[in-house]
């Protein structure tokens, strides 16, 4: 995964590799060597009038009931 930080000195943003099982990750910026902390971005989730499931491929190619 890649994950976003901005450092507070310098204000420039950065991707970090990490695994999604390993422990946070402490960033050094890259420019000015000072700590730099995570962004978190909100997910946008939109919900439609009818949905979708997994077929045996594992793709999403099957409607499925509406409730």
């Amino acid at each position: 995964m890649k994950y976003d930080y901005t450092c507070d000195s310098c204000l420039i943003t950065f991707e970090v590799k990490s695994g999604m099982k390993d422990m946070p990750v402490s960033a050094i910026c890259p420019q000015c060597d000072k700590p730099a902390r995570r962004v978190f971005h909100l997910l946008n989730v939109t919900w439609g009038s009818g949905c979708w499931q997994f077929g045996e491929d594992g793709l999403g190619d099957e409607p499925c009931h509406n409730w």
